[in-house]
């Protein structure tokens, strides 16, 4: 290879080597803030799965790797407006070594290549402290994704079962549901509101608001039940009266008398009405025969009539204490078994007391188990006086003492016409006088200026 083909060789990889430089470096200060972005979304990721205890997956890292390949294409495609062609790189060259145009003048045949000994020196200083701080930047970011400390996490329980209240309330109206004699409309009611209630969010369920209408739920389901009951029952006394007296009566061929049977009736109104009102009622049956029942009806109604209505009743009345018998029988059966374990050996009562804890509270109970009774017996009841008055508190009885009023009958005038009153004016010794201080009256008088 001769000498000019030598420095044609050279002078063309120096063009070149220029162009690719100047051109990764235009991109590279674009792409710099795009790694950082990417580093800093990563980083934040990474963190956040920590927190809530999510292992990195291999769709991650795709996903991490496509958005650098995304920052890089948009770095390309804003910074090519300032990339170097042949034509800037060799003029670039020229300007640097002052070898005015001897390069472009070579390249076109017209001249000979300058000597290699000329591109001696740097024509390109690069200052990267910007691009550096940007990845710098990114790096910490990103590893502080997995390195930063991850705070505790407050671990909540979430209840998995309903409020005691509302479990209840649902228990009496499913048991309510098969008595026949209460409307199932009235149930669908009470039940409506409880399913109300056990929609909500677990973690809502035994709030302070929730828990509150729920016990007000099973407090009126309570309620109604007892009051229907004690209508049922009160139906039935009435009819089983009325049907023992019939039975009485047929003995000595005698018949009830008008106003027994106003009475029999006017009680069964009652019932009647207790049973049709209320959030639960009586099936439309029973309402209806009981309807009918006026004094006339009672009249014509069969001893045997009498007493088979009285039966349905007593039944219903009894099925819905049944129902409310239910809430104490978990409590009941506790107890039994706690009174069973106290019993030691021989019949000894034993003591429970606490095994002290720093979280429980003092070691010993002051309360105490025990089978034996109290021998107390009734007592006597005495009354409690204490005459020292000077001890005596706001609101303390004195005493109570009966008397009459003393009228002097030689006071009276007659009547008076008015205006004639003769006296002074009495009175004010019983209106109500604040007094103040000077500082507060001069206060109310700069506010109601």
């Amino acid at each position: 290879m001769t000498d000019a083909q030598t420095s044609r060789a050279y002078w063309l990889r120096a063009i070149s080597g220029v162009r690719r430089r100047v051109n990764a470096v235009a991109w590279m200060e674009w792409f710099a803030p795009g790694v950082f972005a990417c580093g800093t979304l990563a980083g934040l990721l990474f963190y956040a799965m920590r927190r809530v205890r999510v292992d990195a997956t291999g769709w991650i890292w795709l996903a991490l790797a496509f958005a650098f390949a995304i920052a890089a294409v948009m770095a390309w495609r804003i910074a090519r407006g300032a990339f170097f062609s042949r034509d800037d790189a060799r003029a670039f060259l020229e300007y640097q070594l002052r070898i005015n145009s001897g390069l472009s003048a070579a390249e076109a045949g017209m001249a000979k290549w300058p000597r290699t000994s000329v591109f001696s020196s740097r024509v390109l200083r690069w200052k990267p402290q910007v691009v550096l701080g940007w990845l710098v930047a990114a790096v910490v970011m990103f590893a502080a994704g997995f390195w930063l400390p991850v705070p505790a996490q407050n671990m909540r329980v979430v209840p998995v079962e309903k409020p005691p209240a509302l479990a209840q309330t649902e228990e009496w109206l499913k048991d309510l549901a098969q008595v026949n004699a209460v409307d199932p409309q009235s149930i669908e009611n009470l039940e409506s509101r409880a399913r109300e209630l056990a929609s909500k969010p677990a973690e809502t369920q035994y709030s302070h608001s929730s828990l509150e209408a729920a016990d007000a739920l099973r407090e009126q389901a309570a309620q109604a039940m007892q009051s229907l009951s004690r209508e049922f029952e009160s139906a039935e006394s009435t009819l089983s009266s009325l049907a023992s007296a019939r039975n009485s009566l047929s003995e000595t061929n005698e018949s009830l008398s008008g106003e027994q049977l106003k009475h029999a009736a006017g009680q069964l109104d009652k019932a009647l009405h207790g049973l049709s009102e209320g959030n639960l009622t009586a099936s439309q049956e029973l309402r209806e025969a009981l309807q009918k029942l006026d004094a006339s009806a009672l009249r014509e109604l069969t001893a045997e009539e009498a007493a088979r209505l009285a039966q349905q009743l007593g039944e219903a009345g009894r099925a819905v204490r049944l129902v409310m018998g239910n809430e104490n029988n978990g409590d009941s059966e506790s107890m039994a078994v706690l009174l069973a374990a106290l019993d030691g050996a021989g019949g000894t009562p034993m003591r429970m007391r606490g095994t002290g804890d720093v979280l429980r509270g003092r070691g010993d109970a002051p309360l105490e188990f025990d089978r034996r009774e109290s021998d107390a017996g009734g007592g006597n009841l005495q009354t409690v006086r204490n005459d020292d008055y000077s001890r005596a508190a706001l609101g303390d009885k004195l005493g109570v003492q009966v008397g009459e009023h003393t009228v002097d009958p030689n006071a009276a005038q007659g009547p008076v016409s008015a205006g004639a009153m003769a006296g002074a004016a009495r009175g004010g010794e019983a209106v109500w006088v604040n007094k103040l201080t000077p500082a507060e009256r001069e206060a109310l008088k700069e506010f109601y200026k």
